[in-house]
């Protein structure tokens, strides 16, 4: 048996549980849960247009028929209450940070009780990265499913962002978290100029950047948090 998931609604929240169930691999296992957690967020982006925020965080948490609480629970909503800014982002707890960039085996906590430890203290580290273009498939595979696939992907994210802007431009809280999610999805195109083998691709992607005529102030929004990979 592997790891066991749950989810539950409520409000306008959504809650995902995965259990270590008896997954050998605690690592392997988070790593999963983020590339998971990367596509659904891009298909509620492309198919919804929606914008998200949450945390995930590894620590003690119970499921009963359709109530969620626990440490974890907890921890994670102070998270995205307090480090998110409001913004649409994901953030990995230390936990999660921690056991993902871990080279050495020994050093990959062996159970969320022992994992749970770096919760305790400081703000989360990095937020989960839907957009990043190795991610997306360029590079990967077929060259032109690929390609396909990475500016059909970003062309959504882009009307995504526009259509936002031009809807909220009276709404200053809301802008800014277009203004933010312009800024991150420029960003990871950017990061293109620096792979040699996207060289060939590198225009097209730039043809997905939004501009400052078509959001005032975009390249001058604070980027706040790192992504993981």
């Amino acid at each position: 048996m592997g790891s066991v998931i749950n989810g539950i609604v409520f409000s306008d929240s959504f809650v995902r549980v995965v259990t270590k169930g008896d997954a050998p691999n605690l690592q392997q296992l988070a790593l999963s849960e983020l590339i998971h957690l990367e596509n659904i967020q891009r298909q509620v982006v492309q198919k919804f247009g929606l914008l998200v925020r949450g945390a995930i965080t590894i620590g003690q948490v119970f499921v009963e028929s359709n109530i969620v609480f626990g440490p974890a629970l907890v921890r994670a909503v102070e998270l995205e209450e307090r480090y998110t800014h409001r913004m649409p982002v994901i953030l990995l707890d230390h936990n999660i940070d921690t056991l993902i960039k871990t080279k050495e085996r020994k050093d990959v906590p062996k159970t969320w009780e022992e994992s749970s430890r770096f919760t305790q203290d400081g703000a989360p580290t990095s937020i989960l990265n839907h957009s990043n273009i190795l991610s997306l498939g360029l590079g990967w595979g077929n060259r032109d499913e690929g390609k396909k696939r990475t500016i059909d992907f970003l062309t959504a994210q882009r009307s995504t962002i526009l259509r936002g802007t031009e809807q909220y431009t009276e709404v200053p809280d809301i802008l800014d978290k277009y203004k933010w999610f312009a800024c991150y999805h420029n960003s990871e195109i950017r990061k293109g100029k620096r792979l040699k083998h996207f060289q060939t691709e590198y225009k097209e992607l730039c043809e997905q950047l939004i501009t400052e005529d078509e959001m005032p102030g975009v390249n001058s929004v604070e980027f706040h948090f790192q992504t993981w990979n």
